[in-house]
């Protein structure tokens, strides 16, 4: 299954994600809040998790911690407006595994996603 997870309470990235991945086949569901997102982790398997760095209830390093504790199979890529850039940096030696850098395209997105299936 080609499950994708957006955690962002900004609409851009779910009609991005929607114009990019869901006409390749992706199955996309939402959260907009981190322990939203988490919920969801705990009922279906999501290869990727698309996380943003500013979202409500939660730090989304503490969400990311989550997820590479409890679901360690699972990718995270950060969402960062462009003056989050170092954060979204730091992530990666926290265990993200890759970034996008608000406003992104449907192009980039679906780049970075096709990755972590190919392998």
């Amino acid at each position: 299954m080609r499950n994708v997870l957006v955690v962002d309470d900004d609409a851009y990235s779910w009609r991005i994600s929607e114009k990019a991945l869901k006409p390749e086949g992706y199955e996309l569901r939402y959260a907009g809040s981190g322990k939203q997102g988490l919920k969801l982790l705990e009922k279906e398997h999501f290869k990727i998790v698309l996380l943003a760095l500013n979202i409500p209830d939660m730090d989304s390093i503490e969400v990311l911690g989550r997820i590479n504790a409890d679901w360690p199979d699972t990718k995270v890529v950060m969402i960062a407006s462009f003056t989050a850039i170092w954060v979204a940096i730091h992530t990666l030696g926290l265990g993200a595994h890759d970034f996008i850098v608000k406003p992104f395209s449907p192009g980039t997105l679906l780049a970075v996603v096709n990755k972590f299936f190919e392998r």
